[in-house]
């Protein structure tokens, strides 16, 4: 998982986080994913329900 800092800010209606993450009340990016990570989360889950 990306930690980038604090200071960065994201505007998600115009630059969302491509593959998911998290920002605090500010903008200001808390968590972000990579690709990989996002995929191998969409593949834990299809595993788990027979996808």
């Amino acid at each position: 998982m990306l930690k980038p800092p604090f200071i960065h800010r994201v505007d998600t209606d115009e630059d969302p986080l491509p593959h998911g993450g998290a920002t605090d009340i500010f903008g200001r990016v808390i968590w972000a994913l990579t690709e990989e990570e996002e995929e191998a989360m969409v593949r834990k889950i299809q595993t788990a329900f027979g996808g």
